[in-house]
C-alpha cells in the first residue's frame, strides 16, 4: 500500500519548481560496480521502481545525489500499522519517510542556509488539506511526526563512493521528513482476488 500511497503524495509534489527529480518509494538494491582496476565492490544504492525524471533512461533508476538536478525527492517505505474497522471500512496509518537532498546554486544561486526551511514549509503546505481522497483511500490525512536531526545518517543504507559523498556537503542540502498518514479503505473499494487458473 504505501507504495501507492507515496505516488500519490507525490502528485502533490510533482510541480514544485525545487525539484528535478522525483520517485514514489525506493527500494535498497545491490549493484555490483566495476571499479576499474579489474576489482568489483558491491554497492547497496536506492532503486526507484518509478521515476518520474524523463532523462532517467527508463522505468527505474538510481537516485543518487548528482549535481545536474536542481533536487531530488523519493521515499522509504517505514511499515502500516494492523487495520482498525472503521464505519466504512478499514483505517491503516503509514509510516513513510520523505528525503529529500538540494542544488542551492541551481536553486538559489549561492549557499542558502535557509533554503531547507523553505523547502520543508513548501512541502508542509502542499500536503496539508486534509483529508483529501483518492481511490481507493478515502479520507487521506498527512502529519508530519518529525524531522531527523540533518546528518549523513539519512543515507546510511547505502553506500555511497566519496565522489558521492561530496553532494552531502555545501553548496548542497539534505533533510528528511517522517510522514504519519491516515487513511481509510472501503470494503466496497476492494474487489475479489481471483486466481488465473
Amino acid at each position: 500500500m504505501n507504495k501507492e500511497l507515496s505516488l500519490i503524495l507525490l502528485s502533490k509534489l510533482q510541480d514544485a519548481p525545487w525539484i528535478s527529480r522525483t520517485s514514489g518509494v525506493v527500494q535498497v538494491v545491490n549493484r555490483v560496480i566495476d571499479t576499474g582496476d579489474g576489482t568489483f565492490v558491491t554497492k547497496r544504492v536506492p532503486l526507484a521502481a518509478y521515476a518520474t525524471s524523463q532523462d532517467c533512461g527508463g522505468t527505474q533508476a538510481d537516485m543518487i545525489p548528482d549535481s545536474s538536478y536542481k533536487g531530488m525527492l523519493y521515499f522509504e517505505d517505514g511499515g502500516v500499522t494492523a487495520p482498525v474497522k472503521a464505519r466504512t471500512g478499514w483505517q491503516y496509518t503509514s509510516k513513510l519517510r520523505l528525503v529529500c537532498w538540494l542544488n542551492t546554486q541551481l536553486i538559489t544561486g549561492d549557499d542558502s542556509t535557509l533554503l531547507s526551511a523553505r523547502v520543508i514549509t513548501d512541502i508542509a503546505t502542499r500536503l496539508s488539506g486534509n483529508p483529501f481522497s483518492n481511490t481507493p483511500f478515502s479520507r487521506i490525512a498527512v502529519s508530519i511526526s518529525n524531522i531527523p536531526m540533518q546528518d549523513a545518517t539519512i543515507f546510511s543504507k547505502y553506500d555511497y563512493s566519496e565522489t558521492e559523498t561530496q553532494y552531502l556537503m555545501a553548496p548542497y542540502e539534505y533533510f528528511a521528513l517522517d510522514l504519519s498518514v491516515t487513511y481509510i479503505i472501503a470494503g466496497s473499494c476492494v474487489n475479489e482476488v481471483v486466481a488465473i487458473s
